[in-house]
This record gives C-alpha cells, structure tokens and sequence, in this order.
C-alpha cells in the first residue's frame, strides 16, 4: 500500500511539474500579437463601412471586431459551445469526465473544450490528441488570469473558423449576409454559433441539411430558455440559411491599395463617402467611354470638401481592371510633366481675356526661340490645330 501512496505521489509532482513548465512557457502576453498578425487589413468610409479588405498572409478573409458582442450573438454562442463559460475557470471537468466516459466506454468523440481551451487552440493549432487537450487545460488557466472573460469570448469570436478561408464572426456576418454583426437575427445568429463546431464538414454550399438542423436545435434551446418567444422561434425556424457567399465591397482600389501601403494599421479609417464614390465610379466609368473616342484613355477624379479639406471621392483611372489603357495607375498621385499641367491654365487664362475660344486655330510647326526648340512628346507637328485638340493631345508647340 505504501508503495501504491509513493508511486501516486511520485506520479503527482511529475503531473505537477509538467503543468509548472507548460504554465510558465505559454507566453499568454503575446497572445493578442499571435492574432494581430492574422487580421485582414481593411479600409473603411467615413461612416465607418467597409470599402476595401485584404487577404492576409494565409489567403483567408479574417477581420478584427473591435465593438462590443451583439447581444443575440452572445446568447447564441454560450448556449451552444460553453453555457458555464462565466462561471468556470477556463476549464469544465464536469464536461471533461463526461467526454472521457463516451469516449471510453460509448466509443463516442465528444468535445469538453470551453471557449478559453478553444482560444488555447486557435491561438496555438495541434493535432488531436489527449495530450495535446492536457496542455490545451493548463494553458486556458493561464489565459483566464490574463484576461476578462469578455475579452476571451472576442478573441474566439474574432479568431474561430466559418468555413472555407472565412474567419471570425464579423468577416462571417458580412460575407454571408451582408450585414453588420450587430443587425443579426436570431437564426443568423444561431447559425455562426453553430459553424465553426464543424465549418470543414458543414457550410453553406454543403450539407446543409445538417447545418439547418444543428441550428434549428439551437433556436429550440434558446426558445426553452426564454431568450426567444413563440413568435421568434417559429420564424427564426423557417428562416432560410444564405444559398452563396458574398463578397466585400470593392470601392476606390485605387486609394485603398495607396493608404494599405502607407499605414500599418489593421483596421484604417478614410474619410471617403460611399454614396458620392459610387456615383463617381459609375459616371467617371460611362464618361470614359465617350473620351475614348477623343483619343482621351485615361480619366481621374479627386473630389475635396472644401470646408473641411477631406477627400470625399477618389477615382484613380476609369477602371481599376482596365490594363489594355494602364487602368491600375493611380491617375491622381501619378507624375506628370509640369508643363501638361500648367497648360489648361494658360489656355484657360487665355479664354478668360477674350483672346482666344476653343475653336480657336493655331499653327503646330517646328519653331526656333534662340537655341530653344519646342518638339512634341510623339515628335509629331499637325500644322493648323484647334486650341481644343492641342489641349487634348497635350502638344507642346503650340503651347510654346
């Protein structure tokens, strides 16, 4: 018997030893840097919708919620994944001991993980293994004394898997159902509580059979809970789950791509108005059509508040895809020659005094001021040229 206490207690410090070392080297203050480095970087308006993300690094669509958890979501998630989320410390051995007597004995493979062991993995992936679930335990312990339990509930909201090359909750709300996370019902809410359980073997395109039944499941439970009526439940029931993903909006790439490339911020704020730049891109678009029969393939528009200075739209060419005429060079902050842009002053001046009109005709010859001699870019003269074209060709002699 006394052997039986020495190799127990043997068995114990070694126990206690292990989870000493794994405690101590989980360095749970890089936790948040571990995460930062997985968000997508991504560009919003002055109203703070988005109008331009980025993969990162591993191709995925991941943005970073800095808002409070909507409500629904929250109710939703606990219910599902971990209802003694608040309660516990990071870990639940009830679920524990129930798992392992399903595994052992029932053959079955139950999950026990709460949220901060989940936080644990996500932050750290590991092939499933008891081990790997052991210090999974240990390090969650450590993560519940760092951080509030909100804190811990965003990062695994920010950083869980939806399916596909979709993570977090917020890059979930917009791509399967263009909304903001906070204008979720309760079954859009109950299904991103319900994904990343499974988001490889259950999405939106696939068995989704299973998916309505797992989130219809949960609405049941909410609705025994009390969170949600009769009237909620039967709707939110019948509630269709999205048929396609989405995809972000893709306004100003052309400013989006400049300010993504000049700022090392997750998350940039511009002071860019959606609605106005809309309007730009489809006119600027239409217009181009037009110059384009003037010989005219490339357009570019700023538009300032002039109260405020703040840029408001920002077209960088008539089309982003346009390589055929260089659509992907920024027209706005591209070099020019500084005598192109001081032509239309003069000319405008011009016309200001009454000297001239834009029909007005003036002679593209070759002309001689001492040892000065005026060429044109494509070394080219047209004789006798309206003021107007020599404008549009940007013609060096007449402008001479």
């Amino acid at each position: 018997m006394k052997k039986i206490y020495k190799l127990f207690g043997i068995f114990s410090l070694i126990v206690i030893g292990i989870s000493t070392i794994i405690y101590i080297n989980y360095d749970v203050a890089n936790l948040n840097n571990i995460f930062e480095d997985r968000y997508s970087v991504s560009v919003l308006d002055d109203k703070d919708e988005i109008i331009g993300v980025y993969l990162n690094n591993d191709e995925q669509w991941h943005l970073k919620s800095t808002e409070n958890i909507p409500e629904k979501l929250k109710i939703s998630v606990l219910n599902f994944e971990d209802k003694n989320f608040y309660s516990h410390n990071g870990v639940d051995f009830l679920a524990i001991i129930r798992s392992l007597k399903n595994n052992i004995i029932y053959k079955k493979r139950n999950g026990a993980s709460t949220i901060t062991m989940q936080v644990a993995k996500i932050s750290n992936p590991k092939k499933r293994s008891y081990l790997n679930k052991y210090i999974e335990i240990i390090q969650s312990f450590k993560i519940e004394n760092n951080f509030s339990k909100d804190e811990i509930l965003l990062m695994y909201l920010n950083n869980a898997p939806y399916g596909g090359n979709i993570v977090g909750y917020k890059t979930a709300s917009h791509l399967y159902f263009q909304k903001k996370p906070e204008e979720l019902t309760w079954a859009e809410s109950s299904l991103l509580a319900v994904l990343p359980n499974s988001p490889s073997l259950m999405n939106i395109e696939k068995n989704r059979n299973k998916l309505v039944e797992k989130r219809n499941f949960l609405l049941k439970k909410l609705y025994e809970k009390n969170y949600i009526n009769e009237t909620q439940y039967k709707l939110s029931f019948r509630e269709p789950i999205p048929n396609k993903r989405y995809n972000f909006k893709n306004l100003a790439p052309h400013l989006v791509r400049r300010v993504i490339d000049n700022n090392k911020n997750i998350i940039i704020h511009s002071t860019i108005n959606t609605e106005l730049q809309q309007k730009l891109e489809k006119t600027t678009k239409d217009y181009s059509e037009f110059l384009k029969t003037q010989g005219i393939k490339n357009l570019s528009v700023l538009v300032v508040d002039n109260n405020t200075y703040e840029v408001k739209g920002y077209i960088g060419s008539q089309d982003f895809y346009d390589f055929e005429n260089n659509g992907q060079v920024d027209g706005v902050v591209a070099k020019r020659s500084p005598g192109s842009v001081l032509k239309p002053f003069l000319y405008g001046k011009a016309i200001d005094e009454g000297l001239i009109v834009p029909q007005s005709k003036v002679p593209d010859i070759p002309i001689y001021f001492s040892n000065f001699s005026p060429q044109n870019a494509n070394k080219k003269y047209y004789g006798i040229i309206e003021i107007q074209d020599a404008l549009i060709k940007s013609l060096n002699t007449p402008f001479v």
